[in-house]
């Protein structure tokens, strides 16, 4: 997952274009730090052209010292962040789902794949950081349609979000859950 952190980088495997990944790579965009992160491996100076990846859409931060915001300016998106400004912990995932507002999370996805787009890059997918398939219908519709506007696939894994994209009319995987962090 390139910019979870400062110290994830492209790695050395991805210079060779006749060697493939063995995983799909996911840049996550969604704060200031961790945007600075991604965007920074992404257009690091070895930065292969072939390299095929999705944008980590994301409304939690990971552990309680990280100091992930939103893209969007935090009064723009009140739902989504604490009282200090910061996305919400993993642990706190139920709250935001029960308090996020569509349009507000759709507000935010568009600003974090906005940062992947605005750098010139070509992403293949989106999927999701720590909620399966978005946590609710709502999301996931929001953003199958935010991937079919952009041309992208989206990952889904549960049986539930598969449904919801053959009804969208988008193609899914018949077999469960292919690795994602």
């Amino acid at each position: 997952l390139l910019g979870l952190t400062q110290l994830v980088r492209l790695p050395a495997s991805v210079d060779a274009p006749t060697r493939p990944l063995s995983e799909p790579v996911t840049t996550m965009t969604g704060s200031t730090d961790v945007a600075a992160s991604g965007r920074s491996s992404l257009r690091s100076p070895r930065e292969p052209r072939h390299l095929r990846f999705g944008v980590h859409l994301t409304l939690v931060r990971n552990p309680e010292h990280d100091r992930w915001t939103p893209v969007a300016p935090a009064r723009e998106v009140p739902t989504l962040v604490e009282a200090d400004g910061l996305l919400p912990r993993h642990g706190q995932i139920g709250q935001v789902l029960a308090r996020a507002r569509a349009e507000e999370v759709e507000r935010e996805f568009r600003a974090q794949l906005g940062v992947v787009l605005a750098a010139g890059l070509h992403p293949t997918h989106l999927d999701f950081h720590s909620i399966a398939d978005g946590g609710r219908d709502d999301v996931l519709d929001l953003t199958v349609a935010l991937a079919a506007e952009h041309g992208l696939a989206l990952r889904v894994w549960l049986e539930p979000g598969r449904r919801r994209a053959r009804h969208h009319g988008r193609p899914v995987v018949g077999h469960p859950f292919l690795g994602s962090t």
